[in-house]
């Protein structure tokens, strides 16, 4: 038997099957799940590659598997952590998501990041873009054509870049269209 210390408080132990396989006396060499290595894998079951283990990553897969909280198991608790969280991620920005929930125990760093917010946001409620034409309903124009508003005050307002209200309102006036086309090949089109 080869004993493997961990820095966690427990050793890792490799031994040798004592049974008959077939015509073959023993086997491979395996690692011996003890309570100790369950218990670890089992409280770092959503972040695995946190704490490593002197286990090679097929063994490691193995015994995750045999024990139950394998790759898909891990999968469907992110999975669960975004849906207990999904009225936040439909109301709160990506940043005041990540900062909110920030410190989470299944990411590579621990936190999450605004982009890792917008993927999943994505993925669990689809795209977020407004219908088309948004801008022309009467409620919209009223808060574009107010000149007391800033560009800044009527982006918050509306949810969108100070960019966008700039272009919006340019087209509100006649000017440039706010939605440009692409052409295949062709670049801009206007």
């Amino acid at each position: 038997m080869e004993r493997r210390p961990t820095p966690y408080g427990f050793a890792v132990y490799l031994g040798w099957p004592t049974i008959y396989v077939g015509r073959e006396r023993g086997g491979k060499p395996g690692f011996i799940v003890t309570a100790p290595l369950a218990a670890h894998l089992r409280t770092h079951v959503q972040r695995p590659h946190h704490l490593p283990l002197p286990i090679g990553r097929k063994a490691l897969r193995r015994v995750r598997k045999l024990l139950g909280v394998d790759h898909r198991v891990w999968i469907d608790h992110r999975i669960y952590w975004w849906v207990d969280r999904i009225d936040d991620l439909a109301t709160l920005s990506a940043v005041k998501f990540a900062a909110k929930h920030g410190s989470t125990s299944w990411t590579r760093k621990g936190t999450l990041s605004s982009t890792l917010v917008c993927i999943m946001r994505g993925v669990l409620l689809g795209p977020s873009a407004r219908p088309r034409g948004w801008w022309r309903a009467p409620s919209v124009v009223a808060v574009m054509k107010n000149k007391k508003l800033t560009l800044n005050q009527i982006a918050d307002r509306l949810g969108i870049s100070p960019i966008t209200v700039s272009r919006i309102r340019r087209e509100l006036r006649g000017g440039k269209p706010a939605v440009k086309a692409f052409r295949r090949g062709r670049g801009l089109v206007s």
